[in-house]
């Protein structure tokens, strides 16, 4: 097969070895497969209740439409205690902190734009520190 390439004048392609004879994606397996283990013995997950009828009560939870969670529920709470408020008070949230990432990320994205920062050395060098 070499030869074929080599009459053409063209580059041999490397040989594809087996994914369980490359030593980097076995690395790299074995990496995340320890770091999945690190966290779940961090976090001490409690499988005892990880059983069908836990999870039967929890489904017939979640499909028991509760309204009266919506609004306050006693004189001492607002409107914004409710879950209806803390909903809206979720979707400013989102809207804010979008228009905070669009500030930041308006100069950023022409700091790291190829055609405006190359040229000069001190541009580059911005640009590559952008880049990474």
């Amino acid at each position: 097969m070499a030869d074929y390439f080599r009459a053409r004048g063209l580059p041999v392609p490397e040989e594809i070895r087996p994914w369980y004879l490359d030593f980097r994606r076995l690395l790299g397996i074995a990496a995340v497969i320890g770091i999945l283990w690190i966290g779940l013995v961090i976090t001490d997950i409690d499988t005892g209740r990880a059983n069908l009828a836990y999870m039967g009560k929890i489904f017939g939870q979640l499909l028991d439409l509760n309204w009266d969670v919506i609004y306050p529920q006693n004189e001492f709470e607002t409107f914004w205690d409710g879950a209806l408020g803390l909903m809206i008070v979720t979707i400013f949230l989102a809207v804010v902190a979008t228009a905070f990432s669009v500030v930041v990320a308006l100069p950023l994205s022409f700091l790291a734009a190829r055609n405006l920062m190359t040229g000069h050395p001190a541009t580059t060098a911005i640009y590559s520190v952008m880049r990474v």
